[in-house]
């Protein structure tokens, strides 16, 4: 145990168009999801929360799944 914790996933990324967007992340066997209701077509950086912090030593990958709707 480091003591360290994650909380949450920062996801940088471009709308290829203007409109309603979902982001879901897995990390660290948690999940989280964020709804974007209106984008534009400029880079942005958004903040995912996961369901629970969980040891930052236990996080290797991210899945990010980024959904128009």
């Amino acid at each position: 145990m480091t003591g360290d914790t994650v909380s949450g996933v920062k996801v940088t990324w471009t709308p290829a168009a203007t409109g309603d967007f979902d982001i879901d992340v897995k990390a660290g066997g948690q999940t989280g999801n964020l709804n974007i209701p209106t984008s534009g077509t400029s880079q942005r950086t958004d903040t995912v929360s996961l369901g629970s912090a969980v040891e930052a030593s236990t996080v290797t990958t991210a899945k990010v799944v980024i959904s128009e709707n």
